[in-house]
This record gives C-alpha cells, structure tokens and sequence, in this order.
C-alpha cells in the first residue's frame, strides 16, 4: 500500500468521525467524563502518595544497646547499620541526651526535680540509634537482621504505623487498576458501538467492495483510524481539564475556602501533570485501539457474507 493511499484511508476514517456526528459526540463526551474523573482520582492518589512515601521516611526503627555493650561496639554496629543498603539514615541519642529529652518534654518546670533524681540518670541504659528506612515494606528484613547483631538488646518499630501505612498503599493501589480497567472497558465499549454503527451504515457498500476484491486493509483502516480519532479526542479534551482544574481549581480552593492546611502540601503542578498525561493517555489510546479491534470482528462478519 503506498503513502498515498494510507494518507487517502486515514482521512476517509476522520471523515467517518463527522458523518456519526452524533454517535462520535456522545462516544467523546463519555470518554470525557469519565477519563476526566481517572484523572482526578489519579491526581489524588499522586498526592496521597508522596504525603504516604514521607510519613515512611519518618517512622524509624529504635535500636537499643546490651548495658555491657561499650562504645567501640555501638559504634561499630552504627556503622554496619549505615551500611545497610535500605537505611537513608541515623541519629544516635545518648543516655544523657534521652534524659534531657524527658525532662524537657514532661517536667517544664525544673524546680520540680530539685533533690529528686541529683546527679542519677533513671535511663541510663537507653542509648540508641534511630534508623530511618526508605520505605515501610524494608522493616521486615532490617529489624530480623538487627536484632541478630551482637550488643543489641532490642529493636523496636511502630508496627500500627506500619501497618496503616501498608493498608493505604494497597488500597490505593487496588483501587488505580480497578478504576483504570472499569473506564478502559467503558470505553471500549462506546468506540465499538459507535465504530460498528458505521460499520453496519455501511453494510452493503462494505459488501461490495470485498465482492470486487478490495484488500482487507483498505476496508479495515479508516474505521480503526475512527476508532483511534474517539480515543485521542476522549484523551485531550480531559487533559485540557485536569490542567485548568489543577493549575486555577487548587489555586483557588488553598487561598480562597482554606481547604488545604495544617502542613499539607500538594505536588507542583509541573512535576505531577506529566505522570497525568502519560496515565490518560494510555487509557485512551488503549481503549481506541481495542474498541477498533472489537468492531473488525464485526467487519469479518461482513466480509464472508459475501459467500
């Protein structure tokens, strides 16, 4: 087939977009709304995650110390804990350093200690390392590893914060795929009602050109070209509102109504808009190319009509 041809066939499937107007608006304007709300949940769960992914960097691992562990040892395990390849980080706290800490935080007034404790340290055996993971999943393999180590009398996690943590990341990974799958088949469907609406518009002149001989190709691209048209138009037109959403909808929802407070910070608009685009855009087309595939289903009915 030559260029010109495919060019002539790729126009001819454009021109079947207009003449189911009808069909092809209502198929778009579906594909609009309901990518459009994939967005905006998509939007969401961008932002949950990040907000997800730094509470992860926060909840530590605590490592304390045997009381005969001497200072050659723990910082020797300091440093094979640093070398651990899932740590980002850690903050040692001395004995002395753990007991400031408490007094600072349940004794404001220092009178109230005079002649209690004197020079004692109730924590003296409570030096420890505060380990800081990349992610929540890597405690199951550090903290059996840790608490292997020689001079280590215990290692201890929030394990309710882990777990709540683990929770909300499953969901809503769950729920990405599920709602992806639900507007991909919702779209499939409409591209393959509307593409075999002009397929069956057609039926006797498709009849007759494979009667006549016509390749297969020459029937079937324009009504996959119309197909990928839906799809495109069901991709861009949601984008368009995501980006007017996002960029002046948020803008105006943190400074106007409030919405957003208490240290919440949502991603940039040029950092979070092209993982957006590229989702939608997978959804559409994938949903144009399998809408198209379905209705030559149709087409093969018609071609062996013809005997």
């Amino acid at each position: 087939m030559s260029v010109k041809t495919f060019l002539y066939l790729c126009r001819l499937g454009i021109k079947n977009t207009w003449r189911n107007k009808i069909y092809t608006v209502a198929s778009v304007i579906t594909m609009t709304a309901c990518i459009f709300l994939f967005g905006i949940f998509y939007l969401i769960v961008l932002n949950v995650n990040t907000a997800i992914h730094h509470t992860e960097k926060e909840v530590a691992v605590v490592v304390f110390f045997d009381d005969t562990a001497e200072a050659g040892r723990v910082d020797e395990i300091g440093e094979m804990i640093r070398n651990r390849p899932e740590v980002t980080g850690t903050v040692y706290t001395s004995s002395e350093d753990a007991w400031n800490q408490f007094k600072d935080t349940y004794f404001e007034d220092k009178n109230l200690l005079e002649g209690v404790f004197e020079d004692d340290n109730p924590l003296e055996h409570s030096n420890n390392y505060q380990v800081y993971l990349k992610d929540v999943e890597s405690q199951e393999s550090f903290l059996p590893y840790v608490r292997g180590l020689y001079g280590v009398r215990k290692a201890v996690s929030s394990a309710d914060a882990v777990k709540a943590v683990m929770k909300v990341k499953n969901s809503m990974t769950t729920i990405t795929y599920g709602s992806a799958a639900a507007i991909i088949l919702i779209s499939v469907l409409l591209i393959y009602n509307t593409v075999g609406v002009g397929i069956a518009a057609q039926h006797e002149k498709i009849r007759v050109m494979f009667l006549m001989g016509a390749r297969d190709g020459f029937i079937r691209i324009p009504y996959i070209v119309e197909g990928l048209v839906m799809g495109i138009l069901g991709m861009v037109l949601p984008l368009a509102l995501l980006y007017l959403v996002y960029r002046w909808g948020i803008h105006f929802a943190v400074t106007q109504l409030h919405v957003f407070g208490g240290g919440i910070r949502l991603l940039p608009l040029a950092s979070v808009f092209p993982k957006v685009a590229h989702a939608c855009a997978a959804v559409g087309l994938l949903s144009g190319c399998i809408g198209s595939a379905l209705a030559m289903v149709r087409l093969n009915r018609q071609k062996y009509e013809k005997h």
